[in-house]
């Protein structure tokens, strides 16, 4: 219905823009979502997709964002507060109410340097701008220069130039490409 709250538990209703749901016998209906008739926004303060149960197959998705049409399908992580960073944070929570995650993206404290991070313990969410350097994992700045916590395995390496005799050298902890003139001198 629209154009009124919802008077019982689980109605959904559409009142003066916005989205309302009466959640129990006793309760008062709380706003759930409300969409800016100007510039089309959704104004929320969080959207939770919850699955009961599993589909039992990685066919059927939680979020998609698809175009039908000849445009472009992405999504788009933006905040307008320099002190706060855009990321993606996958995580797991035990049995033990132990959060396990990852956590992918710009740490805007520290010259939009890209992050990947890793938490095994604790309850907090994690952000790209964690406090522990034990928890990065590996960083790519916008230079370029990437730098990983780990051993770095490399597939295969492909030369851009016709030169023979080029060696990948480690200088300090950073790996360098080198000719044979460089090496040995």
């Amino acid at each position: 219905p629209t154009g009124r709250k919802p008077r019982l538990p689980g109605e959904i209703t559409l009142y003066k823009g916005k989205s309302f749901i009466k959640t129990g016998a006793g309760s008062e209906p709380k706003a759930v979502l409300r969409i800016n008739h100007v510039n089309n926004i959704i104004e929320a303060e969080e959207i939770v997709v919850q699955r009961q149960k599993d589909s039992g197959s990685a066919t059927t998705e939680d979020f998609k964002i698809v175009n039908n049409g000849t445009g472009r399908a992405y999504l788009h992580i933006q905040t307008r507060n320099s002190g706060a960073d855009p990321y993606m944070l996958l995580s797991y929570l035990t049995s033990e109410m132990v959060l396990k995650q990852w956590v992918v993206g710009m740490d805007n404290s520290e010259y939009d340097i890209l992050r990947w991070c890793y938490k095994s313990s604790g309850s907090s969410p994690l952000t790209p701008s964690t406090t522990d350097a034990s928890e990065i994992e590996m960083t790519l700045s916008k230079t370029g220069d990437l730098s990983t916590s780990g051993t770095l395995t490399i597939g295969s390496i492909t030369e851009t130039t016709a030169d023979t005799n080029k060696f990948l050298v480690s200088d300090g902890g950073v790996v360098k490409y080198v000719d044979d003139d460089t090496l040995i001198p």
